[in-house]
Order: C-alpha cells, then structure tokens, then sequence
C-alpha cells in the first residue's frame, strides 16, 4: 500500500503556475482564497471527533478557575465559560 498524504506540498502559487496538483495542494490553494477573503479555513487530513470539529469545550477544565472549592463550582463554570478563547474554523477543506 502507498502513502496517502504527499511527501511534498507545492505552494498556492506554484500550484497556479503549473496548473495540476494533488488533492491537497488545491484544498491548500482554496484556503489560500478562503483567508484571503476573511474566512477562516484550514485544511484536515483524517478525522476527528465531533467535540473537535466544533471545538466544543465543555468538557475540558478551565486552567483559571481552582478546583478546591465545590459550593462555587457553578459558577466558576459561568466563569470559565467566558475566560477560555474559542477559535473555530469557519470552513473545513
């Protein structure tokens, strides 16, 4: 069986030049287009848990709120909810 990922990615302009590319150079030239125009993409190989896709969260615990104490736990949740920065792209190749 062969490798499924290249050994080598052409960048998005290279890729215009020659005009012929893998699979994953044209998903990295329609990033390229993506971004430049304000969306935010990214290109994935394989897969992923849903909680990843959507960079669902609620499950982690929030390094800024201390575990000790049980009787403000809810709303140390409201808390962290609002201290953890959430990035999620907006367009998956």
């Amino acid at each position: 069986m062969h490798d499924v990922e290249p050994r080598r990615l052409l960048s998005p302009d290279t890729v215009l030049r020659r005009r012929k590319a893998n699979s994953f150079e044209l998903a990295t030239l329609l990033c390229s287009y993506l971004i430049g125009n304000g969306f935010a993409a990214c290109v994935v190989s394989g897969y992923a848990t849903r909680e990843i896709v959507n960079n669902d969260q609620r499950r982690v615990a929030c390094p800024y709120v201390p575990q000790e104490e049980e009787e403000e736990g809810k709303e140390q949740d409201q808390l962290c909810s609002f201290l953890v920065v959430h990035k999620k792209c907006d367009v998956v190749v």
